[in-house]
């Protein structure tokens, strides 16, 4: 059983963050990120992902409430998503690749 745990800032900002998906968990070629449809994207998103080290691995803009990355070329292990807009934060997800 895999225990995931969620770390949210700025709580203004976004007030679903239960329509955040970030899925296959664990992942193996591919991630899906899905954003709440009221996420306003005028002002950019963006997501990285980051390693144990804190390492900026994968780093990409988001254009759409959902995309799916290529994570063929990450390594085995445990790394965090981040999703920022503004600067900011917004939410915050580990995965297993």
């Amino acid at each position: 059983d895999t225990t995931i745990h969620f770390k949210f800032c700025k709580p203004d900002t976004i007030t679903h963050t239960e329509s955040f998906k970030i899925y296959p968990n664990p992942i193996k070629d591919i991630l899906t990120i899905e954003l709440p449809e009221e996420l306003d994207f005028k002002n950019p998103i963006s997501f990285r992902i980051v390693d144990v080290a804190g390492r900026t691995v994968l780093q990409k803009q988001l254009r759409s409430n959902r995309e799916i990355v290529n994570t063929q070329k990450l390594a085995s292990g445990v790394y965090s998503v981040l999703v920022s807009q503004n600067n900011a934060t917004i939410y915050t997800r580990k995965i297993i690749k």
